[in-house]
């Protein structure tokens, strides 16, 4: 019997639930046009993750934002430092593992960074007729 109380108890502690959900707006509202070839790939499909902690589920003793999950993805960039890198089809995800006595919310960022390209610098760049 007292084995069958400890095996019980340890799978209450052990099990739990998980819940999801998606964004898809963005932090701030500036629009650039996509559609000529102003801009490269510099790496795609980026993720950053924030997590945080939940006693008993609904007391929060320290959340996930998204500003770390960017800086997440940001620190994963190559020399970007001086370059006009910025995030495109930014997705924010925000998840929970729920157990008996706490929970662990979690926000995951996936984004492509995308480099603007000079009009001045794609002509310069370009090779001259007959090199």
């Amino acid at each position: 019997m007292p084995k069958l109380i400890v095996i019980l108890l340890a799978a209450a502690v052990l099990t739990g639930c998980a819940r999801a959900t998606v964004s898809t707006q963005p932090g701030t509202a500036t629009t650039v046009s996509l559609n000529q070839k102003n801009y490269r790939m510099v790496k795609p499909n980026v993720i950053g993750a924030s997590y945080g902690f939940t006693l008993l589920g609904i007391i929060p003793m320290w959340r996930p934002n998204r500003t770390d999950a960017m800086s997440d993805c940001y620190a994963k960039l190559p020399d970007a430092e001086g370059r006009t890198i910025t995030p495109a089809n930014v997705l924010e995800e925000r998840s929970s593992t729920y157990l008996i006595l706490f929970s662990i919310p979690k926000v995951t960022v996936r984004t492509d960074f995308i480099e603007f390209i000079d009009e001045s610098d794609k002509t310069q760049a370009a090779p001259k007729p007959g090199q």
